[in-house]
């Protein structure tokens, strides 16, 4: 499995969110015939908008698309949020690890958040 960055995401991550990604991506072996999504650090902006980082891993031996998928964040297993995503640029490779961060604007939040024991389910 590779760990692959987002061209801007090479240029502009810190030295720190690098060592955190790399660390997810140590402790999150690929899964064949799944996709993953490993979380990394959730968030508030001063918007009241929610950003959940992930590692996104691929464990098909194709590539994986952001198009028209409804992703859900959970938190100690109670649904916190959920929005359709479509992200033309993000096509994760087969076999590989891509971290990502999801913004769920603050009109989709169906309760606060803590940003703690969470997880992104999609459908």
């Amino acid at each position: 499995m590779t760990l692959k960055f987002e061209h801007k995401w090479q240029k502009t991550i810190s030295s720190k969110d690098r060592k955190l990604i790399i660390q997810t991506y140590m402790h999150n072996p690929i899964q064949e015939e799944t996709v993953l999504f490993a979380p990394v650090r959730a968030a508030r902006n001063h918007r009241g908008d929610l950003l959940a980082t992930v590692l996104i891993v691929n464990g098909y031996q194709s590539e994986w698309k952001l198009h028209e998928r409804i992703l859900h964040y959970y938190e100690k297993g109670i649904r916190v949020a959920e929005n359709k995503f479509t992200h033309p640029s993000l096509i994760i490779p087969p076999q590989c690890a891509m971290p990502w961060t999801f913004i769920f604007h603050s009109n989709s939040l169906k309760k606060i958040p803590i940003l703690a024991d969470w997880q992104i389910i999609f459908l």
